[in-house]
Order: structure tokens, then sequence, then C-alpha cells
């Protein structure tokens, strides 16, 4: 009895080690496990500044997933330790096609995640030169600045 329980134990660690050796080595790991490539660029149209997608990998060579994984944020210095330089902070969904804020995102391709050529159009009091833009990645895949204007 002793030795079928001892056999079922090792059959049991020999089966299941591996396994779990396999779903660790699948998961990202790092101070940023998700390294995400995008690439932004700015005009001002008339007061209205307009920030544009121009490249938005994974770092693996995939698009990047749900923009729900993404926030917009406005600040007046960037990078800043003091929360008060941040005017905004809100999810891309809340964002998406708001026309009632000042700044607001919108999913050019429809396709539900943050790819080239979507935007983000800032306007109002948040498109006073000098302000930034930033896009974070809530997953840490770090932030995405551009500055708006001089």
């Amino acid at each position: 009895m002793r030795n079928t329980i001892l056999i079922y134990l090792i059959v049991l660690i020999a089966i299941v080690a591996p396994v779990c050796i396999v779903v660790y080595q699948m998961y990202p790991s790092g101070s940023y496990a998700y390294e995400i490539d995008i690439d932004l660029s700015v005009t001002n149209e008339s007061g209205i500044y307009v920030v544009t997608v121009e490249k938005a990998k994974e770092g693996r060579g995939r698009d990047v997933w749900d923009f729900g994984a993404f926030s917009g944020t406005i600040w007046t210095v960037f990078p800043s330790t003091s929360s008060e330089d941040m005017l905004l902070r809100r999810s891309l969904g809340f964002l998406l096609n708001n026309e009632t804020s000042n700044l607001t995102f919108y999913d050019v391709d429809g396709n539900g995640k943050l790819s080239v050529g979507d935007t983000f159009v800032i306007k109002g009091s948040f498109a006073e030169g000098g302000k930034y833009f930033v896009l974070r990645s809530e997953l840490g895949g770090g932030d995405f600045p551009i500055k708006l204007g001089a």
C-alpha cells in the first residue's frame, strides 16, 4: 500500500512539474512585462491638437491589445512626481467618441485595439501649448508622452 502511494506521488510530480515550468515560462517577466512600441505625432489645427498613433506594436511584433489596457492623461509638466501636474486621467474606453470631453479618443478603424491611425483630439483648456499628452499602458508597458506646442 505504501509503495503504491509513493509510486502515484512520484508519477504525479513527474507530470505536474514540467507543466508548471512550461506555464511559468509563458508569462512575461521584468520591470516592463509587456514591451510596447508606440509612436505618436501631433498637429495643431486652429488651436485643437490632434495626436495620431503612427506605430503601435506589442514587443513581440503583434498588434497592441484592446485599447482598454491604456489611459490618456494630460499633464502640465512631464515627467512629474506631483499629482497636481496631472490635469486628467481617463481610460480610452471612457474617452472613446466622447465629444463632451476636452480629450477624445477615436478608434478610427473600429477594431477595438490601439492601432495605427487612431487619434486623440485635445481642445479647450487642455489645448494650451506646453502641456503634455501621455498615453499610458495600464499593463506596465510604459508611458508614451508627446508635448503639445511650445
